[in-house]
């Protein structure tokens, strides 16, 4: 009612107790297939994914991160865009 956003996610990204990513960047890729295959985005065609930042802090952990994200834009059918441009959105996104 005073003009924010809420946003849900689609699929997050788990860490553990020391805040280590739990899933594999390639489980994470087939959990963004899964999703889309099965129509189970809250927003069709789009997919929101939460990872915090403190998961990606150690190098082979960054290395997770970008083996992720090069999965899936080797996926013609995927594409990455800014959250504000997420469909329904008040305020121009923000």
């Amino acid at each position: 009612s005073v003009g924010f956003n809420v946003i849900g996610w689609d699929l997050q990204w788990l860490f553990n107790k020391a805040g280590r990513p739990v899933q594999t960047p390639e489980h994470m890729a087939d959990l963004v297939d899964s999703l889309f295959l099965h129509q189970q985005t809250r927003t069709k065609n789009h997919l929101v994914i939460l990872m915090h930042d403190h998961m990606f802090r150690a190098p082979q952990d960054s290395t997770k991160l970008a083996q992720f994200i090069f999965l899936l834009k080797s996926r013609p059918e995927f594409k990455f865009n800014k959250l504000t441009t997420y469909p329904g959105l008040k305020n121009g996104g923000y």
